[in-house]
């Protein structure tokens, strides 16, 4: 199979055409360097994407929190870590970085807050 992708690593933003089976990749073209080619590896057999969103807040100046996931996980986790951050409430205070839900993928990625809240007054 035949795939092309746009790597992220860099500005440069290479358009590459990845040449890849089920179980591995034969060739990258159009890679300007050797991070192009490990990107386009992971995008084709593992892709990672880090998860956003937010979490409802109880007694907090803020209604609800922004969060992510302190790593990208794997894209077939991403459905059941949303399902776990829908069932999540927090009581104000939370500062920046706190862990709000700890290996949410089961391979050891925690949630985290990316702001913070003070109680409601």
């Amino acid at each position: 199979m035949n795939k092309k992708i746009t790597c992220i690593v860099c500005p440069r933003g290479c358009e590459m055409e990845v040449t890849y089976d089920e179980k591995s990749v034969q060739k990258v073209e159009n890679n300007f360097c050797k991070r192009g080619e490990a990107y386009a590896k992971e995008e084709i057999l593992s892709p990672k994407r880090v998860v956003t969103s937010t979490v409802k807040v109880e007694n907090g100046e803020l209604a609800v929190l922004p969060v992510k996931t302190v790593r990208p996980v794997r894209k077939q986790h991403i459905f059941d870590i949303m399902k776990k951050i829908y069932t999540i409430d927090v009581n104000a205070p939370v500062k920046i970085g706190d862990v709000l839900y700890e290996n949410i993928d089961g391979e050891g990625t925690d949630l985290v807050a990316t702001s913070q809240t003070d109680v409601r007054r």
